[in-house]
């Protein structure tokens, strides 16, 4: 007998529920472990899914990004009047004093709504907002390219409208080196401050709604990086895969 989806959905929530022959068996039945992912990847995507999650960036993602774009021969150049070489404070710090059981509440709540959702047939995950083939327009698209360390990856990052004004992110990526934990899509200013964490893709792909809020003049880029295997920490991982900046 399969593990319940209850069960599944509160491991996908990290909640030690399970006993151990649960556990064997989920780590040894393809269909368990599949529906435990496809859990896990509703939870990362419907928790972002109602609000712009801004993230303080850790410092090498803001080091990345002042190399492409030059910023550091700017300020030399400009002289004192120049913004400053590392980010200022951020703007919000989400994991710093949210309580881990107001965190875990959150998830829960949209896993169950994805639960509900895969009971009338929409899907879960990357799914969930999937909208009709020829009901939305393409607002910008960018490539996105190989950061130091990453070499042969690739991706694209698309915006798409549809015709009530909802926007969704589109990102596909691939590279040669396997993952070695989930790999997330962000959004970001020019100088990585604030970041929105947008969601982890499945399969190299995933669609990520873009909450009313976020003006896409400023969250330009676009951000994949590697995160490590059961990372806990909602911050960037500073390992960034492939980024671009969208033309807006």
């Amino acid at each position: 007998m399969h593990t319940s989806p209850d069960l599944l959905a509160l491991l996908a929530l990290g909640e030690d529920v399970a006993d151990d022959e649960d556990l064997v068996h989920v780590a040894g039945c393809p269909d368990c472990r599949a529906e435990l992912a496809a859990f896990t990847a509703a939870a990362g995507s419907a928790r972002r899914a109602g609000e712009a999650t801004l993230v303080a960036p850790r410092p090498e993602v803001w080091q990345q990004i002042s190399r492409e774009l030059h910023l550091h021969e700017a300020v030399a150049a400009s002289g004192p009047t120049a913004p400053p070489a590392d980010p200022p404070g951020p703007a919000a710090q989400p994991g710093d004093d949210r309580p881990a059981e107001r965190r875990r509440v959150r998830v829960a709540a949209f896993v169950l709504a994805a639960a509900l959702a895969l009971a009338v047939g929409v899907g879960l995950g990357t799914n969930l907002d999937r909208v009709g083939p020829g009901a939305t327009r393409e607002v910008a698209t960018v490539s996105l390219n190989a950061l130091p360390g990453w070499p042969g990856s690739s991706g694209q990052a698309v915006v798409e409208e549809d015709r009530d004004g909802n926007r969704t992110l589109v990102v596909t990526v691939t590279s040669p080196e396997p993952a070695s934990g989930p790999r997330e899509v962000w959004m970001s200013t020019p100088t990585a401050e604030p970041m929105i964490a947008m969601g982890y893709l499945q399969d190299g792909r995933g669609r990520f709604p873009i909450a009313p809020s976020v003006d896409l003049q400023q969250f330009r880029l676009v951000d994949v990086s590697q995160e490590p295997a059961g990372d806990q920490d909602f911050r960037h991982s500073g390992d960034s895969m492939v980024r671009g900046k969208l033309p807006v």
